[in-house]
């Protein structure tokens, strides 16, 4: 098993739908299985939030301005402690 050094963590943050082509074009994927709801929901009011991680051996990081362009944005974490965290803080909101 790989260790965690090898892992980029990030939070995806937005509304409406989930853009999952993202997943594919930065090589990345759920972290955090209890956030799976996260990307099914489509409320266009409702801002929500999911811990990814991707490998950093790999070629390429995420693109914070390509998120932006689906109204998404991404926030980067050494620890996905850290992610969870946040991630559940904007998840808890009403």
């Amino acid at each position: 098993m790989a260790s965690n050094h090898c892992l980029e963590y990030a939070v995806a943050v937005g509304v409406g739908e989930f853009p999952f082509d993202m997943l594919r074009y930065d090589q990345a994927y759920p972290a955090i299985e209890n956030e799976m709801y996260v990307l099914t929901e489509s409320d266009p009011t409702r801002e929500r939030a999911i811990v990814l991680n991707r490998w950093k051996c790999q070629p390429g990081s995420f693109t914070p301005q390509r998120w932006q362009s689906f109204l998404w944005k991404i926030e980067f974490f050494k620890h996905i402690e850290d992610a969870r965290n946040y991630s559940e803080k904007i998840n808890q909101r009403v």
